[in-house]
């Protein structure tokens, strides 16, 4: 997602201006639509705390913000396009919580640290090199088809994580990971 997916709110701007021929005002709404499904999307994931299998729910939503980003190759209105950006705002929090979740539930209490900087590091400086490949693909094909193929990079990497990734379906491990649960 960081790769093929985030790219898309650094190409906010062209596509504002190149495909909905907004200016300065339009993005801002935009922006607030992403930023309102973020804050749905946060409020949701507190109001259901507890949740089972993080890892099948943040791979779910991967698949649904590659689903939602496809959109952009057939949507080309400003409310169309709020509305997709209002919902990757939902998507992309949950996923990001969720998998943050997954992943220090995983880990030896030890390694969590080092674990969750790896974590961040990939995840800010691939939506950087993303922001080039994605922008460059944009450059020729066009932003709304680069932020679709991008989508449906992200669609088939989740689906083929979904279906080769068992441990997935199954509930989600004790805090602490395996140290917790009484394994070295």
């Amino acid at each position: 997602m960081s790769l093929c997916g985030f790219p898309y709110i650094v190409l906010l701007p062209a596509l504002a201006r190149d495909t909905l021929h907004l200016d300065a005002s339009g993005l801002g709404l935009l922006m607030a639509a992403m930023g309102s499904g973020a804050v749905v999307g946060g409020l949701g994931l507190s109001a259901a705390s507890g949740l089972a299998r993080t890892g099948l729910v943040a791979t779910a939503s991967a698949l649904a913000f590659g689903l939602v980003l496809m959109g952009f190759a057939v949507v080309r209105s400003a409310a169309g396009t709020a509305a997709l950006l209002f919902g990757m705002g939902i998507l992309q929090t949950s996923c990001v919580a969720l998998l943050n979740t997954t992943i220090q539930m995983a880990v030896h209490d030890g390694m969590r640290g080092r674990v969750m900087s790896m974590l961040m590091v990939m995840l800010f400086g691939f939506t950087t090199v993303g922001g080039l490949v994605i922008g460059t693909i944009g450059d020729r094909v066009g932003v709304p088809a680069a932020l679709a193929g991008g989508g449906a990079v992200i669609v088939l990497t989740a689906t083929v994580l979904l279906v080769r990734a068992s441990d997935l379906v199954s509930p989600a491990p004790v805090a602490g990971g395996a140290h917790a649960a009484g394994t070295s």
